[in-house]
């Protein structure tokens, strides 16, 4: 029996979640019964439509201490062997581990605040943890497996790149209320940016950006985490219930909106009508928001030309180079691109696919 760690349904969703939520879903088509289970600790948030794939609750608490109890004496007592598609696992007992990114030991001076460097602390030992004692590692680029090859003396025959999909765009209905909510955001004249606020996310380059293109309007979608200190509040901002403020900062960015987190409906509808979507993260292990919104509709990508960006987007985006904020979005617009049709087309990112392929190494471990 395969027990999946279901450490992410006790958060919000995020990036990591999803590939963890839509994998799932697909591989419980495809599984017989009674070959996985998912082991979840108490929390309001739940997987629905599962058919093969039963979710059993156990144990509640901080997510961290029940990953490392309750979960890993769970597959002790057990005897089965963990899935951890989100990115952590028992310490001890990692056995089938997915690792995201690298970015811990590319970039550990990149996150100044105290929780910020506590996560990379913690991270780094979850991927020390799983090239020592996983028996098979799931990366989601050719980037993240070179990456791993370049820090750990690791077997590459237990490294499996799987990329993640969009096709869960598909069943969102866009909701158009988030254009009254904001009337200063106009259908096709602005560029968006989404994603949850952290340092290598690079939305200082937005800002910076919109400084040097003051007649385009700007958008910022996300949730500021802990670790960053980018000062997202400063940025005006309206819900409904406040009125649109002012930048309290020197500069008086107008044309800059912070939206914090809305719905996928809302998301959806803002990436479809978006004039471009921008993602100038310094460093990706795959990089979704930008295939998600080319799944919504939108039809000019700009990502930076860092990290595994080049191989995920190949020739469907136009690119910048993530240290660089001082260029005119519109002379980034008119350079030639295949379009974004080449990122929907075939299977390459597909969650089916995923699941597929996450089910083959499963079987190989019986």
């Amino acid at each position: 029996m395969f027990a999946i760690n279901g450490k992410f349904l006790a958060r919000d969703m995020n990036g990591q979640i999803r590939v963890a939520m839509e994998t799932i879903k697909e591989l419980d088509k495809i599984i017989p019964p009674n070959f996985a289970e998912i082991v979840a600790p108490e929390s309001e948030y739940h997987i629905d439509g599962l058919k093969n794939i039963p979710v059993k609750r156990i144990g509640k608490g901080n997510r961290h201490i029940w990953e490392q109890t309750y979960y890993f004496l769970y597959l002790l007592t057990h005897r089965a062997k963990g899935i951890n598609i989100f990115n952590s696992h028992p310490i001890f007992k990692p056995d089938i581990a997915y690792i995201h990114d690298l970015l811990p030991y590319a970039l550990p001076n990149l996150s100044t605040t105290r929780y910020g460097k506590a996560q990379f602390k913690f991270n780094r030992r979850m991927i020390a943890s799983a090239v020592k004692r996983a028996k098979q590692i799931i990366v989601v680029s050719e980037f993240t497996r070179n990456e791993l090859m370049k820090y750990f003396n690791v077997d590459p025959a237990k490294i499996h790149v799987i990329y993640n999909g969009c096709q869960h765009m598909n069943s969102i209905t866009e909701d158009e209320e988030i254009f009254n909510e904001f009337p200063e955001i106009h259908k096709g004249e602005y560029i968006l940016a989404a994603s949850g606020i952290t340092p290598q996310k690079n939305f200082q380059w937005i800002i910076e950006n919109a400084k040097y293109n003051p007649e385009i309007t700007y958008v910022i979608v996300g949730s500021k985490e802990k670790s960053t200190n980018i000062e997202v509040d400063k940025i005006p901002q309206r819900h409904k219930t406040s009125e649109t403020q002012n930048l309290r900062d020197n500069n008086s960015l107008n044309n800059l909106f912070f939206t914090g987190r809305v719905s996928d409906g809302q998301l959806k509808a803002l990436m479809h009508h978006c004039r471009a979507f921008v993602h100038p993260a310094v460093y990706e292990g795959f990089g979704m928001t930008p295939i998600e919104a080319a799944a919504s509709g939108c039809k000019e990508l700009i990502v930076s030309n860092a990290a595994c960006l080049p191989e995920i987007y190949g020739n469907s985006a136009h690119y910048i180079n993530p240290n660089v904020p001082n260029v005119k979005i519109d002379d980034i617009l008119r350079e030639e691109t295949g379009g974004v049709d080449l990122l929907l087309s075939g299977e390459k990112y597909s969650w089916k696919k995923a699941a597929e392929s996450l089910y083959e190494i499963m079987k190989s471990e019986l």
